[in-house]
Parts: C-alpha cells; sequence; structure tokens
C-alpha cells in the first residue's frame, strides 16, 4: 500500500443529533501515498471536485455507530447480505462500514448514505437525504477505486 497512489474523498462532519451526524463529502483529483495522508492539510487545498456540479455531496450517518476519524481505504466488497458489489471502508473496527443509497439514519447501522440534499427537519432536527441513488452513482463514477476517505471531524 505504500507506493501506491491513492485518491483522497474527504468527509467532514459538522451537524450533530441525537440520531444523525451530517457532513459534507469532497472528492480531491490530486493523488497521494497512503502514508502521507494524515500528515497533509487538505482544507488548503484548491483541487476539489464538488460532485453533481453545483450541488455538494452530503452524508448523513446514525450517531450511534460512526466511523471514528482517521485515514481509511475504501475498496469494492462482495457482500453476502446484499448479494452485491458495494463501497467498503476498511477499519480496524470489527464492524464492517459501507459507503451505500439510503435515506436515513433507519436505512444504516453505522454505514455512510450519499445523497444531494436533505428534506426539512423533524421537530427533532433530523431530516432525510434525497436523490441517494444518483449521488452514488455520481459519486462512483468520480472517484478512483480504491481511495482514501479521510474523516476529519
Amino acid at each position: 500500500m505504500k507506493d501506491k497512489l491513492y485518491q483522497v474523498v474527504i468527509l467532514d462532519r459538522y451537524y450533530f443529533t441525537k440520531n444523525q451526524i451530517r457532513a459534507i463529502v469532497r472528492v480531491y483529483e490530486d493523488m497521494f501515498e497512503y502514508n502521507i495522508v494524515n500528515d497533509v492539510d487538505f482544507v488548503s487545498f484548491t483541487k476539489i471536485k464538488e460532485l453533481n456540479l453545483l450541488e455538494i455531496l452530503y452524508s448523513i450517518e446514525p450517531a450511534s455507530g460512526f466511523i471514528p476519524l482517521g485515514s481509511y481505504l475504501v475498496d469494492w466488497y462482495d457482500s453476502p447480505r446484499f448479494g452485491k458489489k458495494m463501497l467498503k471502508v476498511f477499519c480496524s473496527s470489527k464492524k464492517t462500514f459501507l459507503i451505500h443509497s439510503g435515506n436515513s439514519e433507519k436505512d444504516t447501522d453505522g454505514c455512510i448514505l450519499l445523497g444531494t440534499k436533505f428534506s426539512k427537519m423533524d421537530k427533532e432536527g433530523n431530516c432525510k437525504l434525497l436523490n441517494s441513488r444518483i449521488a452514488m452513482s455520481k459519486f462512483i463514477d468520480s472517484v478512483n477505486i480504491p481511495f482514501l476517505l479521510k474523516i476529519i471531524s
């Protein structure tokens, strides 16, 4: 893994409720070695590809079992549960984390869901992701798999 160059995807969490964590996902065009990803300040880079043209790609995770801060390799995974290839976040946890489509924390058990925008908030401050399948398709088309996922907040 040392000598290979990977595209980097940043997940920047910015909103927390009792049930949800929301984040912005940014895809960097530059390639980096795995061993230097933790030393690079990606916020200062200018070559960022925002997905879906003017819309930012958003993510939602359940607050009960989210992926810890850090850098992780993401690659294809043959999911026996879903019977198809999915994007797996390889981390030291015994828990499997995937990146997939879905609309709310009810569709995930710690995995990252992607969408292009949020619905209006309910009374508890939670909302649903919209256009999740479209966002997943655009995300897969925009990244070189495997890639590095860096969770910065």
